[in-house]
């Protein structure tokens, strides 16, 4: 029998359930007060991580920085372990495709895992800044200080395309 964790049990023998050696009844008790206990609670998740900051630097609005990888470690997770990253930022499993948020299985988490981060502004000038959140079940912790900061994209010369383009249009 499974029970549930901070749970009052208690245990109950009917009249009769067992004899002794002279082949008494054994007279049984019930009700919470004979023999009763309350399982303790789960114990609370730790969660190890390294680095505990991310910097993205500069970057373009509208481009995507170069990824950067965090790992991470945890003990008493029970349930599936979910990362979120703050808007302008994205998280991977694999490194190569990036979303909000990423999800690991109790068992993954606890064996240690390695995780990618890209940093991509939409807006220019701006600085960015959030903290990656880590969750599993009612637990949740903020570990990963990521930060970058925004540029003005650079303007695309046009003449060179447009060179490009005649060139590959009349051979010379």
């Amino acid at each position: 029998m499974l029970f549930r964790s901070s749970q009052k049990v208690y245990v109950e023998v009917p009249s009769g359930a067992f004899k002794d050696l002279a082949g008494n009844n054994y007279a049984g008790f019930s009700g919470n007060g004979t023999w009763s206990f309350t399982t303790i609670p789960p114990p609370t998740p730790t969660l190890t991580v390294n680095p505990t900051s991310l910097d993205f630097g500069y970057v373009a609005a509208g481009n995507t920085s170069s990824i950067k990888t965090f790992s991470f470690t945890t003990t008493n997770v029970l349930n599936n372990f979910t990362i979120t990253a703050p808007t302008s930022f994205a998280v991977s499993r694999d490194g190569l495709t990036f979303t909000p948020s990423i999800v690991y299985t109790a068992a993954e988490a606890q064996a240690g895992q390695t995780s990618y981060v890209r940093f991509s502004p939409a807006n220019a000038n701006l600085n960015y800044s959030g903290i990656l959140n880590f969750q599993s079940g009612s637990w949740s912790d903020n570990k990963v200080n990521l930060t970058g900061n925004s540029i003005t994209p650079l303007p695309v010369n046009r003449s060179e395309e447009h060179t490009s383009e005649l060139q590959s249009q009349f051979r010379i």
